[in-house]
């Protein structure tokens, strides 16, 4: 019993390090793409996002929801506001 709880414990503590990681890499994205949006003129970086949604097959009729995964890694995802994006991606 005291062995299983050990191991829970230890698998606990290794998937909150993996969230701390993840959240870590998610903010160090967001800082990058700020920087970016900061720089490059809003009708490159529309481009850009435009050029991915092409190159990632998504839908103009579909929902952004479900076409969200396929983009959502890419990092010209985070070259627009999620406003922005919206906008685009019903245009």
């Amino acid at each position: 019993m005291i062995e299983n709880n050990i191991n829970l414990f230890q698998h606990v503590k290794e998937e909150v390090k993996r969230i701390d990681i993840g959240k870590e890499a998610a903010i160090e994205a967001e800082v990058k793409a700020a920087r970016e949006r900061a720089i490059v003129p809003l009708e490159i970086r529309m481009k850009q996002f435009r050029d991915l949604l092409a190159e990632k097959g998504v839908s103009a009729f579909s929902s952004w929801e479900k076409e969200l995964s396929k983009i959502v890694f890419d990092s010209r995802y985070l070259l627009l506001t999620s406003r922005e994006r919206k906008q685009v991606f019903e245009k």
